[in-house]
């Protein structure tokens, strides 16, 4: 991607979006439409479907520095950086095929974490939710976990 990013970093490839639905979305047998890995709740779905605002096309600078930003974090000096009193969040559906089947790499990701000494780490794992939680059919316990990991984490 970088010698995109120097020539075009502003350019948004509309195929990017299709592309994921493409990878992403055979996974879930008998659901239809696009974005099935993004959400399980078809009202949801339609409705980002309808919205001219939903699903931007990123641009070429916003992933490259996105596949960047996931290279520097886990290096082992600046895994050292993080302050073991912090509190650490994470959020997965078990279906999101980002997050790893049932939820694998976000669970390795908090085991990581506690490896380190930062035992203020949470994970939770929201079952048959997919990638997007604050859309899911699931998002009232979602809001109510992330509140109040929230209330938690300034007390």
């Amino acid at each position: 991607l970088w010698p995109l990013q120097l020539i075009c970093k502003s350019w948004r490839p509309s195929f990017v979006n299709r592309a994921t639905d493409l990878i992403f979305s055979p996974k879930y047998k008998g659901d239809t439409g696009r974005h099935q890995w993004v959400m399980s709740d078809k009202e949801r779905r339609k409705y980002m479907d309808e919205d001219p605002y939903a699903d931007i096309d990123v641009s070429i600078s916003f992933d490259w520095n996105m596949i960047k930003s996931f290279g520097r974090i886990y290096k082992k000096e600046n895994l050292a950086k993080i302050p073991k009193d912090v509190h650490i969040g994470i959020f997965s559906g078990d279906m999101d095929p980002i997050g790893g089947n049932k939820s694998s790499k976000a669970k390795k990701l908090a085991e990581r974490y506690k490896g380190l000494g930062l035992d203020k780490t949470e994970l939770h794992i929201y079952k048959d939710a997919r990638h997007e939680l604050h859309n899911e059919v699931c998002r009232e316990e979602y809001y109510r976990d992330l509140v109040t990991f929230f209330d938690n984490a300034i007390e």
